[in-house]
């Protein structure tokens, strides 16, 4: 179901599931899996943005493009990885949705 947030909470989940995250504050969030994917259209750079922050940028991100690179500048890799997100950067633009997990350990 929904986890609700408020204030200055700061929550830990791990090795579970939930639904949409609800509220509004300056809490942070933590949990041991996340699995989403960016869409990639004649760009070579996406952010995503957690639905609320991390504690701290001391998490994970694999990658799994959905296209095969031609060439080694083409490879995506994480780029300014902060508490609120990430981008993922591919050295020239592309079309495609790249898969990813964000693992923590808790």
């Amino acid at each position: 179901g929904a986890v609700g947030l408020g204030g200055l909470s700061a929550v830990t989940m791990s090795n579970c599931t939930r639904g949409a995250l609800i509220g509004a504050g300056t809490g942070t969030f933590a949990e041991t899996f996340t699995q989403d994917s960016l869409a990639f259209v004649a760009s070579a750079s996406e952010t995503f943005t957690f639905d609320e922050p991390q504690p701290d940028a001391n998490y994970t991100v694999l990658l799994e493009p959905g296209i095969a690179p031609v060439a080694l500048g083409d490879l995506a890799s994480i780029d300014n990885k902060l508490a609120a997100g990430f981008d993922i950067v591919f050295g020239n633009p592309q079309t495609t949705t790249v898969n990813f997990i964000v693992k923590r350990n808790i």
